[in-house]
């Protein structure tokens, strides 16, 4: 009617597409920077959170599974846990590192032309960001698969000293069912861990040759 017609006010048509001027491949290439460069970001902070957790939990069975009778240092029970729980964490870990690797690498190959990030820039001088930098490459490269390392170690490398002590000390048989589980959440964990420092090894050569 006349009366809502005019409550509403006057209709706008929606604008013509050809009159509307498309952004820039430099525009959508920040603006896709910006938003992969907030996830990693936001992967980063949930690594940590969870490898700190990881820490916390081991450190805490390893004080309630201390014991101080002669003979036995651990309360094996309590011990068999580690195992068990490297799992879960080792994969939410490893799995935040592996959307961190590709957001890197859609970063560098996708938008680094756009962005003057790459070594065939018309500018040398061109300003970089941190990890590409032509500087610090190689520290970058060499800190990353040290942390790798660590990663590794902490996640399944003292789930395998637990297994050993288990078997070796508390003398449990391979047949315990404990001891099964806990083998393979260990091997699971120690697979990812391996993937991923060779992974970064790779990606720490290519870094070193950043011009």
């Amino acid at each position: 009617s006349r009366e809502f017609s005019m409550a509403i006010g006057p209709q706008v048509p929606p604008p013509n597409p050809a009159d509307v001027d498309e952004p820039s491949n430099a525009t959508l290439a920040v603006a896709f920077y910006n938003a992969a460069r907030a996830e990693v970001l936001q992967r980063l902070n949930m690594r940590e959170t969870t490898f700190l957790a990881w820490i916390t939990v081991v450190g805490a069975i390893l004080s309630f599974a201390a014991r101080k009778s002669p003979g036995i240092l651990f309360e094996p029970r309590l011990l068999q846990l580690i195992p068990l729980l490297c799992l879960p964490f080792g994969l939410a870990i490893y799995r935040h590192s592996m959307i961190i690797a590709y957001l890197g690498a859609y970063l560098r190959k996708e938008l680094g032309g756009c962005l003057r990030q790459v070594g065939n820039s018309k500018d040398p001088e061109t300003p970089r960001h941190w990890d590409n930098s032509r500087t610090q490459s190689k520290e970058i490269g060499r800190f990353t698969v040290i942390e790798g390392v660590a990663y590794t170690f902490f996640l399944a490398g003292v789930p395998i000293c637990c297994l050993v002590y288990l078997r070796r000390v508390a003398d449990l048989p391979w047949t315990d069912w404990w001891l099964l589980c806990g083998s393979a959440c260990a091997a699971v964990v120690f697979f990812f861990g391996v993937y991923s420092v060779v992974r970064d090894t790779l990606w720490a050569r290519r870094l070193a040759k950043t011009k």
